[in-house]
């Protein structure tokens, strides 16, 4: 039997239920105003700067983390010791003042602080002969970011920069991209010159058995990994059953055909292989560096028209004959071109000449040498001198992250056999050419100079040589 509530009971229970109510939207109202609060917080031009809110902010590693296969030393850092301690079998020493300090060399030889208002200037006391007399008004600033880098010291100074990568991971599994550290260009460089074969393959055969028990490598077969060789691709390519030719069989292993290869010249008809600028000696540590820099490069007065650093070569073969005939055509307009004989001055041991007679040229001659590339049109280019060349190869169908696609706005081609049958007089066509596009060549090799250093760090709104091709590579690891 239900029993009604009193009038008493029921005004009781209707003042709970009003104290109840108003508790809850006084809650409500609480809650409302703080929500309003930290919204407006959250989307305040404050929150949204640099310093946002981790919950709101983009991974800016995403899509870009990259693993480095931990090789043990003797791929990498044992090489580099041999390459400077030297031994019976590894007669090459001299290459440790171009590989130390990380790939980058030793310091130019030039004038630093406390002496301020020399520096950049070149010591000439350290220059004997007619080579003291080349340097003498020459600046390189900063002194700091000049070095005399070997041309074969690229691998070093990449896997330094994977090293300081922003978005290095520990974990494979979230990597986008490999980078395999081994320096197969120094490796092979102890044996090219003896008869060890089986030494020059010795490493690239362990390699391969570490990639194929990596499971990693065997995800995509290799597509997602990156090899650095810093030797041109030649000394490379021997066939594993050729005991007799030139260089190692490291990119005759088809096994390694999926994984991209970056050298500083590239077998043009393999779609796995890029090339990447040689090393100059400039290496810059900020955006004030480079600006530095280009402003000498800019302001050169230019009193030669054209010069050509090079050593003379014996024979008959068509790069001994072209540089003959090139010489000749510089002596025929002696006011107008200048010849750096590199035979008589040793140009590998003398970088800052080589910069410094480019730095006071308008056009700097690029005939190849021992093949089609040559580590002086890089070092032409970042003096701000317009490159003369004579095969589509020297750089045309190499670099193509790093350059231009109209090789007509930075630079002059002549066919290789009009030079040597005399039909062309390089110097007097160079001479013809308007100063309008002179100016114009001109400043497009200054654009292209921060574009194929080798910075000692990624530098905001520059990108370098490393970061072009980091982003490629990555580019084509995209879905």
């Amino acid at each position: 039997m239900c029993i009604a509530p009193t009038p008493r009971e029921m005004a009781k229970l209707a003042s709970i239920a009003t104290v109840m109510l108003l508790l809850l939207l006084t809650n409500w109202i609480s809650q409302e105003k703080k929500f309003q609060a930290d919204r407006r917080w959250l989307f305040s031009s404050r929150f949204l700067g640099r310093k946002a809110f981790p919950l709101f902010q983009r991974d800016h590693c995403q899509g870009k983390r990259v693993y480095i296969h931990p090789l043990p030393p003797q791929f990498n850092r044992q090489i580099l010791e041999r390459a400077c301690c030297g031994s019976s079998q590894t007669p090459i020493t001299w290459m440790c003042d171009r590989l130390g300090n990380h790939g980058l060399g030793l310091p130019a030889r030039v004038i630093t602080p406390p002496t301020s208002n020399d520096s950049g200037a070149l010591d000439s006391l350290q220059f004997p002969g007619e080579m003291a007399s080349l340097v003498s008004s020459c600046r390189l600033l900063p002194a700091s970011s000049w070095y005399r880098t070997g041309q074969f010291a690229v691998e070093i100074m990449i896997h330094e920069r994977f090293r300081r990568y922003q978005c290095l991971t520990d974990d494979p599994h979230l990597a986008n991209l490999f980078y395999i550290p081994y320096y197969a260009g120094l490796d092979v460089s102890q044996y090219l010159f003896t008869k060890q074969v089986q030494m020059r393959d010795k490493l690239g055969q362990r390699l391969l058995g570490y990639l194929q028990g990596n499971r990693h490598w065997n995800r995509k077969r290799g597509r997602d990994h990156v090899l650095v060789l810093g030797r041109i691709v030649w000394d490379f390519g021997r066939s594993e059953e050729n005991h007799e030719s030139w260089g190692s069989s490291l990119l005759s292993i088809q096994e390694l055909d999926n994984a991209t290869k970056l050298l500083i010249e590239r077998d043009v008809w393999r779609s796995s292989q890029m090339a990447l600028p040689y090393p100059t000696g400039f290496h810059p540590d900020s955006r004030r560096e480079i600006d530095e820099w280009l402003a000498v490069v800019n302001g050169s007065s230019r009193d030669l028209l054209v010069s050509f650093a090079g050593a003379l070569r014996d024979g008959n073969g068509s790069t001994a004959t072209m540089r003959r005939s090139l010489r000749r055509q510089c002596q025929r307009h002696e006011s107008l071109c200048t010849i750096l004989r590199c035979e008589r001055i040793n140009c590998e041991e003398n970088p800052e000449i080589v910069t410094c007679v480019a730095l006071r040229s308008i056009f700097c001659l690029m005939p190849p040498g021992d093949s089609p590339t040559r580590k002086g049109f890089f070092d032409g280019l970042v003096a701000g001198c317009i490159p003369v060349v004579f095969s589509e190869h020297t750089a045309y169908t190499q670099y193509l992250w790093h350059l231009p696609r109209d090789p007509e706005s930075y630079s002059i081609f002549f066919p290789h056999h009009s030079v040597i049958d005399g039909s062309i007089d390089v110097i007097q066509e160079l001479a013809r050419i308007p100063a309008a596009r002179v100016t114009s060549m001109q400043d497009a090799v200054a654009r292209i100079i921060p574009r194929i250093i080798y910075a000692k760090s990624s530098l905001d709104g520059y990108p370098d040589a490393f970061d072009i091709a980091l982003e490629k590579l990555l580019v084509a690891q995209e879905p």
